[in-house]
C-alpha cells in the first residue's frame, strides 16, 4: 500500500501544487519537493502481523531540503546501498493516523532495488509499530487508503496530461523550424528530443493496451538507451515538419488508450497506470521544457 503524496502536500490546492512541485523523473517518483511545504523521500514502513505475516506501507518522510540534494545525487549511484535517511513521517498511517504524523524516523537501504526501509524511531509509538507484533484485525482495514484524495482518478489523470501537453506545445510553437535543428546541451537536436518523446508516447500506449487486455503490467523496454538512440537516429534524417506530425500522431495514439481507462485500472497495481503515464507525459515534458524555452530565446 503506497501513499501517493505526503499529507502536507495534499493540503495544497492541486493547481498550485502542480506549479510548485518538483519530482525526481521516474515511473513512480520517490523524491519530491514543493515550494513552501518541504522536501520528501519515499520510504517503506514494515508492520509485523501475528502469525508471521507483514504489511508494508509506502509512505513519505519529510527531510531537510539540503539533505534532499545529497539523496538525489546518491539515489541512482552505486553509493545508494549505503544511504541513510533521517526525517519525519509525513503521512497519517492507519490505524494510528495522526498519532504517527511527524514522528522522527531513521531509514536505511536494505535492498538496492527498493526505497529505504524505516528501521527505528525515537518516537515511542512508532518504535512500538516497528517492533511489536500486531493483531491482523488491527491493521488490515486501512480505511484511509480507500476513497480519499490518495486514490487517483482516470479523469484527473487525463486532465493533468492535457495540461502538461498544453504548456509543452505552447513552448514548442515559439520555436522556428531552424531552432528545432539546433543541438541542446544533451547533444541531441531539439528535433531528436521531440522524436524521443514521441517514442515513449507509443511505448506507454502499448503497455497500457496490453495491461487492459490481460491485467498484466508489462515492464519498460530492457534497453531504454537503445530506444532513445533509435529515435534520435531516425529523426536525424527527417524533416522537422515530419517529426512534429509524428509527435502529434504518437500523442493521439496514447490518448486513445487513456480514454479507455477507468478509475479501477488507474488505481490497480499500486497506481501503475498513472505512474507510467505521468512519467512519460507531463513529467517528461517538464524535463525537456527548458530545451524548448532556450530555443525560443535564441531563435
Amino acid at each position: 500500500m503506497r501513499f501517493l503524496l505526503p499529507d502536507p502536500v495534499l493540503q495544497v490546492p492541486e493547481a498550485e501544487r502542480r506549479a510548485t512541485m518538483w519530482k525526481a523523473p521516474s515511473e513512480k517518483p520517490d523524491l519530491l519537493q514543493v515550494d513552501g511545504v518541504g522536501a520528501f523521500v519515499c520510504a517503506l514502513l514494515p508492520i509485523h502481523i501475528e502469525g508471521g505475516d507483514s504489511l508494508t506501507y509506502g509512505t513519505w518522510l519529510a527531510v531537510d531540503p539540503a539533505q534532499l540534494k545529497h539523496i538525489h545525487a546518491t539515489w541512482w549511484s552505486p553509493e545508494y546501498s549505503q544511504l541513510v535517511v533521517d526525517g519525519y513521517l509525513a503521512n497519517a498511517v492507519p490505524p494510528w493516523d495522526e498519532a504517527l504524523l511527524a514522528a522522527p524516523a531513521h531509514a536505511v537501504v536494505r535492498d538496492p532495488r527498493q526505497v529505504p526501509y524505516i528501521e527505528s524511531s525515537t518516537h515511542p509509538l512508532l518504535d512500538r509499530v516497528l517492533g511489536e507484533l500486531w493483531p491482523p484485525g488491527a491493521v488490515s482495514a486501512a480505511p484511509k487508503l480507500g476513497g480519499d484524495p490518495l486514490a487517483p482518478t482516470a479523469e484527473g489523470m487525463r486532465e493533468r496530461v492535457a495540461d502538461g501537453r498544453k504548456h509543452f506545445r505552447a513552448a514548442l510553437e515559439r520555436v522556428t523550424g531552424e531552432g528545432l535543428e539546433r543541438p541542446t546541451a544533451s547533444g541531441w537536436t531539439r528535433k531528436q528530443m521531440l522524436a524521443h518523446i514521441g517514442a515513449w508516447h507509443l511505448i506507454t500506449a502499448e503497455r497500457l493496451r496490453r495491461a487492459c487486455e490481460d491485467r498484466r503490467y508489462p515492464p519498460p523496454p530492457d534497453d531504454e538507451d537503445a530506444v532513445n538512440a533509435d529515435a534520435a537516429t531516425t529523426a536525424s534524417d527527417l524533416a522537422a515538419s515530419t517529426v512534429l506530425r509524428d509527435l502529434d500522431a504518437s500523442f493521439e495514439t496514447l490518448w486513445q488508450e487513456l480514454a479507455s481507462l477507468d478509475d479501477t485500472m488507474v488505481q490497480a497495481n499500486d497506481g501503475w497506470a498513472e505512474a507510467i503515464v505521468m512519467g512519460n507525459t507531463s513529467a517528461h515534458y517538464a524535463e525537456h521544457l527548458g530545451e524548448l524555452q532556450d530555443a525560443s530565446a535564441t531563435a
